[in-house]
């Protein structure tokens, strides 16, 4: 359950902040993108290269929030 709570919390944020509007700069949606982008990257490698199960779903986790973080900076939800 923790995962969930976890990628539901950062989906809210982004919805709530950077789609509402409530954020000020231009450019955030570009910088969420590159960041969930790297995010998405860095947990898939670092998550190929575990033999630990925990581990391994932490990064996956990490993941998964990149991706997160990418979907909602689609122009769908403009």
């Amino acid at each position: 359950m923790s995962g969930v709570m976890i990628k539901t919390a950062i989906y809210a944020i982004v919805r709530i902040f950077v789609l509402g509007r409530h954020v000020g700069t231009p450019g955030i949606g570009t910088v969420i993108l590159v960041l969930g982008a790297i995010s998405a990257l860095w947990g898939v490698l670092f998550a190929l290269l575990q033999h630990d199960l925990k581990r391994l779903l932490a990064y996956h986790s990490v993941e998964n929030i990149g991706i997160i973080l990418m979907g909602s900076e689609s122009p769908c939800w403009a």
